[in-house]
Formats: structure tokens, sequence, C-alpha cells
């Protein structure tokens, strides 16, 4: 326990020397652990004393704006983050904090336009770009809209292209077939390893390649398919071409990554960390060249997932217009011009029950 409050109040010196706080920074550090810890006195105690010790500064203003924000006197925090701002224009710790307070008061456009202001100045932010993704779409995760899908069609056949550390693929423990490919099987985590799946080490294109679905599946069509491989556009779409052979009429495939945030992670270089690549050509391919399917877009954090249905087993699709859909859109630039304004084109669903409901051709009734 740092301080006891109902010890009478000490110099902010004793306290800091009590404490072992030699600088700035180790005050900041420790006010920090006592917010995530739920101790907002001893973080106001601290930068108290900070303030005492080393006069005004901009970090103790920031912590002071979170305690005054944890303890529910949102206004003094929003007067102090207005003080640093105005002091420190160019200070995004205080940008994206009050993105955050802005999030946790309801106040999405200002959330926006803080964060905006931090990404436009340096994209690679901690959270920045993963925080705008959720203020763009708000509501449940991919994963919480996958493990939906899987409760309610229950697939009794799986396969999920790009499984990195298995925690999507532990979603389909209902399903009798669990196929995992993803050339580095190294990147699952022991707690999230399904003794039943089959995995393969390998490229899709390599999977696909090798093995037949009567290899794999023996001989059963695929009830439900994840597509989240390589961020490339080509790969997403020739992973779509080699899923739907193995398909049937009530298949549903879906598709992660294809609604970008901004043209920034769209980009088919990687410049940030956060980066969903220009997988989001391979939706705007099929919704041209596959006008026969039923598609529909979910925005939902971070990156959208696609849901796609409607195949027909009889009329199988050739390989010569997979590869024209692939040279269409090679030099596609994502024309996103403002966060949050997606391409009118888009079939976009709702993020909630009713609109994956709608994407999955799943008629409510009501009572």
């Amino acid at each position: 326990m740092l301080v006891d409050s109902k010890v009478p109040h000490q110099t902010g010196q004793l306290l800091l020397s009590k404490l072992g706080l030699a600088s700035l920074a180790d005050l900041v550090l420790l006010a920090q652990q006592c917010i995530r810890s739920g101790n907002w006195e001893q973080a106001r105690d601290l930068c108290s004393a900070g303030l005492s010790e080393f006069g005004s500064d901009p970090a103790i203003d920031v912590i002071l704006a979170m305690v005054e924000l944890g303890t529910g006197n949102s206004d003094r925090a929003g007067a102090l983050l207005r003080e640093v701002r105005d002091r420190y224009p160019n200070h995004l710790v205080a940008s994206y904090t009050a993105a955050w307070m802005s999030i946790e008061r309801g106040q999405s456009a200002a959330a926006l336009q803080y964060l905006m202001e931090v990404v436009d100045r340096f994209p690679d932010y901690p959270g920045a770009l993963g925080t705008l993704a959720t203020v763009l779409m708000p509501g449940p995760s991919y994963r919480d809209v996958l493990a939906y899908i899987h409760r309610t069609l229950k697939p009794n056949t799986y396969l999920e292209i790009g499984v990195e550390t298995g925690a999507t693929l532990r979603l389909a423990q209902t399903a009798k077939t669990i196929v995992g490919v993803d050339p580095n099987l190294d990147s699952i985590r022991r707690s999230e390893m399904l003794g039943q799946a089959k995995l393969y080490g390998c490229t899709s294109d390599e999977f696909f390649e090798a093995q037949t679905q009567e290899s794999v599946l023996e001989n059963q069509p695929l009830d439900l398919v994840f597509i989240d491989g390589m961020h490339c556009y080509e790969f997403a779409i020739r992973d779509f071409w080699n899923v739907e052979k193995w398909a049937h009429a009530r298949t549903v495939v879906t598709i992660h990554d294809v609604l970008p945030i901004l043209p920034l992670v769209a980009e088919r270089e990687r410049s940030t960390k956060f980066w969903v690549g220009d997988v989001w050509k391979a939706l705007w391919a099929l919704l041209e060249f596959r006008r026969d399917l039923t598609i529909s877009v979910v925005p939902t954090a971070p990156s959208g997932l696609a849901i796609i249905r409607g195949f027909d087993p009889n009329d199988a699709q050739n390989d010569s217009l997979r590869d024209v859909a692939i040279s269409r859109y090679s030099e596609k630039l994502y024309p996103l011009d403002a966060p949050g304004n997606w391409p009118s084109h888009l079939p976009i669903a709702k993020n909630s029950i009713s609109g994956w409901n709608d994407a999955l051709g799943i008629v409510e009734v009501s009572r």
C-alpha cells in the first residue's frame, strides 16, 4: 500500500522520498499503476506531491485528468486536458486521452476528431488506429460475430485459412471436422489448441494444390469457412474460388479485413503496425463478378467481415473469371473520403443480431 489515506497530509518531498521516487517519470509510472488498480486517491496524492516538487507539468495534468474521469468528474477532466492542449497543441498524449474521455461520455464525434488528430500526426501511436476502429465500428467485434455464426449455424465442417493464434479456430468446437491452414503453426497458443482439428502447415495455395475434398473432408461439403490469411487480395480471391469447389447450397463463407478504416491501412505494402492490406479488393471483385451470390458486409471492429452465401454447386465458376477479377483490381486504390463513410455500393449490414441474421438469410420470427 502506498499511502494510508488516514495518515495526516505529508509534504510532497517527504511523500516522494518515502516512495523512493527520484524523478517525474517515476511518479508518472507509479500514478499509472494506481489508476490501473483503481486507487484513485493515491494517484491524486502522487500528482499533488509531484506538482509541489516538480512544478506544473503536462504529464501530471493528464494523469490528474484520468483520475477525475475515473472518479466521475468528467467536466474537470475535460478542463484539465483542454488546458494541456492549449499550452501544448502537439501533445498527442493529451489528445488521445481526450479521445478516450469522449468515448466514455458517449461523444463519438469528439472522439473521432481527437483520434484523427493523433493518427494524422503519428499513425503508429499506441492503440490509436485500433481505438479509431471501435469508434467507427461500434458494437461487437468480428470474433463475437463469428461466435454467433457458429452457435447459430452449428456447422458440421469448418475450414479456417489463416489460423494465427488459434483464437477463432476454437469457436468451431461443435463442428465434427475442423480444418486449419496456416504456414506458421508455431504461432498457435497451446491453450488455444484443438485436439480434434486438422492443421496444415502450408500456404492456402499449397493446401488446395495438394489436398482434395476427399482427403480433407471425406467428401463432405464445407458448411462454414473463415478466410483470414494473407492480406493480399489475390490470395483471398483464390481462396474463395477454391473453397467454393467444396461448397454446397447452404455454405457460408466469411472474409475478414474487407472494410479498412483509412486508406493508410488499406495499402498493399505495410506502412503501419495496424494494417489490413488490400483484401478489400477481393470483396469489390466479388461484388462485380459474382452477382449470383448474396454478399453482406458487417462493420465490425477492427476491419469488417464479409458474409457470403447463395452458392450453386451445379454452377461451377471457371478459373478464367477468377483471373480476370484479380487483374481488374490490381491498381485500384481505396477511395474512402472520410472515416466511417463507407463506399455507397457496399452492402452494409447492421452490426447486431438482426443484421447478422439478415446477412445469414435467417428469418426472425416475432413473438
